[in-house]
């Protein structure tokens, strides 16, 4: 069984029009925000950090 990362933007969009009616209330935020949540999740911020 492969190992959902329900952490993902993208997941959490999907499963949110899956489960909710128009992905309300998640849907939204989630898609404006959608490059700044990945970096958070990926480098702990919201910008990536230069080294």
């Amino acid at each position: 069984m492969e190992f959902l990362d329900w952490t993902s933007p993208d997941t959490v969009i999907e499963r949110s029009e899956l489960f909710l009616q128009n992905g309300h209330p998640v849907k939204l935020p989630y898609t404006a925000n959608r490059l700044q949540l990945a970096n958070f999740k990926k480098y702990g911020t919201t910008l990536p950090i230069i080294q």
